[in-house]
């Protein structure tokens, strides 16, 4: 079924894999309608040399989190660890490490909407690879007909749950990051700069796309003095070029994680028109062929994107038996300028045309500057909804109670847009 909302369209998730009607309905009408909560391994340790804290938090992002933890406790970021980013709009429980601190220092943080419990201490920094995955609560509201929900997962349990990247990825309010990603690839700085900096989306205030609009117009850097202080990172790249930096430089100043993740942004949107297709031609995601990749589980049945393997003639009848016993799942590659790609393959043909559509091929991901670079990796396209643990509850004619589980690095509005099918904007 394809979908009939711009937004998702143009980030690349062009199509659903179930086809009922949809629920309707809305997430977040506040930020405790929305709980997720890390699963993640913390090896305590009594002697160890980062202090464990369990930090549930509402209204805040995480990075925004740690900026403001370091700041009271006036130590660098680099000493705070953490597994993933939790949106602001949801009540989260998330695990953090800090290095080389005590307990005594930790005991008069107060931050508004954020609860701090000191768990104990660890050898180990937690990082983003440390995250199993999460648990969420979700509750919908303003349901139209809830009576669908049941046909819905018993598609999702024959043909897979999509593992696209919902759109949180691509930007909250301005879904732009994967076109500022692509320009840097292409090296293109000052379109990638003035992007940034001027192009407005329709969900954002009025008087921002206001000021984006006469930046995107003007392309003069000394309309900084217009640009409100919550703008910050594109008043950061107008003041550089005020001080005659180039695009390039301008845009390196950036926060480092922020320019990186404008790339894996535009290989995320490279993925979903890949997994579009994919869903398009095959209608079920558990059927795998000669020369597709596979993800193999680890024990507790988590993909491990180390562990993959090229579908074989000799191999197909025993990758078959594996997904059908939900410890292989099909892979999609993340394109970059070292990922493997088997020749005369599905992914192959789909891929390529999907580039030159895009005119862009994998070397442009072997980028003049380190921080662009980008070797590629797989990714798995699908999730077993018997493994996530899927329920609810009703807590009314229009309102449903979600609880499910998620490996890491999937997103929950992912899943529950095949049961609402509505808008973006409204989850």
């Amino acid at each position: 079924m394809e979908s009939d909302y711009d937004i998702e369209r143009y980030t690349g998730m062009e199509v659903y894999i179930t086809s009922t009607p949809g629920t309707g309905g809305q997430l977040r009408q506040s930020a405790d309608d929305f709980f997720v909560e890390e699963v993640i391994d913390l090896r305590l340790n009594d002697d160890g040399n980062y202090l464990v804290l369990k930090v549930t938090k509402k209204n805040w992002d995480t990075p925004g989190l740690v900026r403001q933890i370091s700041k009271k406790l006036r130590i660098g970021q680099k000493r705070i660890g953490y597994a993933g980013n939790k949106d602001r709009r949801s009540l989260s429980v998330q695990y953090f490490t800090v290095w080389n601190m005590d307990e005594g220092e930790i005991a008069g943080l107060k931050i508004p909407d954020v609860d701090i419990e000191v768990v104990g201490k660890s050898n180990k920094r937690i990082d983003l690879g440390d995250l199993k995955g999460n648990n969420f609560t979700i509750v919908v509201r303003d349901m139209e007909d809830h009576t669908t929900m049941d046909d819905t997962l018993s598609e999702l349990e024959i043909k897979g749950v999509p593992n696209f990247f919902g759109h949180q990825r691509f930007g909250a309010q301005r879904a732009i990051t994967h076109e500022i990603g692509k320009l840097l690839i292409k090296q293109e700085y000052e379109s990638a700069l003035w992007s940034y900096v001027g192009r407005s989306f329709p969900t954002e205030p009025e008087d921002t796309r206001k000021i984006r609009e006469s930046a995107w117009e003007s392309r003069d850097p000394s309309i900084i003095k217009e640009f409100p202080h919550y703008l910050r990172y594109e008043k950061v790249l107008l003041h550089k070029l005020l001080e005659g930096k180039t695009p390039l430089e301008a845009i390196l100043s950036l926060p480092k994680n922020m320019v990186i993740l404008f790339i894996h942004a535009y290989q995320s949107y490279l993925f979903n028109r890949l997994l579009s297709r994919r869903i398009r031609e095959f209608e079920d995601l558990k059927y795998v062929e000669e020369r597709d990749m596979v993800i193999i589980s680890d024990r507790e049945g988590i993909p491990d994107e180390r562990k993959y393997e090229v579908v074989k003639k000799s191999t197909l009848k025993s990758a078959r038996k594996l997904v059908e016993c939900r410890r292989g799942h099909l892979a999609l590659p993340l394109p970059g300028f070292d990922v493997r790609i088997p020749e005369n393959s599905w992914v192959e043909e789909n891929l390529n045309e999907i580039l030159e559509e895009e005119g862009v091929e994998l070397h442009d991901f072997d980028h003049e500057v380190g921080m662009l670079r980008s070797r590629g990796s797989y990714r798995p396209a699908v999730l077993f909804a018997e493994k996530l643990n899927i329920r609810w509850e009703m807590e009314d004619e229009n309102t449903a109670v979600f609880n499910f589980f998620l490996p890491r690095g999937s997103y929950a509005t992912v899943l529950l847009r095949e049961f609402m099918k509505v808008s973006p904007l409204k989850m």
